[in-house]
């Protein structure tokens, strides 16, 4: 695995570094919205996607050395073996954005929209 699919550190670096130095620039018209509010989201989707490639690209790769083909005589099923690398994924993108959530909020962002 690489370094940034495994650690919530780039996407705590973008909303640190560039959500607070934005935010002070006034340089992309928002419409009175907050810049850390504007770019949480779209830094939850990218670390997220990322997660999921990366996920994907391992399998491919397993494919290519000869592991899959070891991994898949296997007394599981193949929907099985699937499945559970999808929700190795999924688990791993949300403890991600669990931990990308309060960063977030720390740095002033409301992540609920204002009535």
């Amino acid at each position: 695995m690489t370094y940034s699919s495994n650690t919530p550190v780039q996407p705590i670096l973008w909303l640190g570094v560039f959500g607070t130095i934005m935010g002070r620039v006034y340089a992309i018209p928002i419409g009175g919205l907050p810049y850390i509010d504007y770019i949480t989201p779209g830094v939850l989707l990218q670390s997220t996607i990322f997660v999921s490639v990366f996920y994907g690209l391992t399998i491919v790769w397993e494919r290519e050395t000869g592991i899959l083909k070891r991994l898949l005589v296997a007394p599981t099923s193949i929907y099985a073996t699937v499945i559970g690398r999808s929700v190795a994924s999924g688990v791993r993108a949300v403890v991600q954005a669990l931990i990308i959530f309060p960063v977030a909020i720390l740095l002033g962002g409301e992540l609920l929209p204002r009535p």
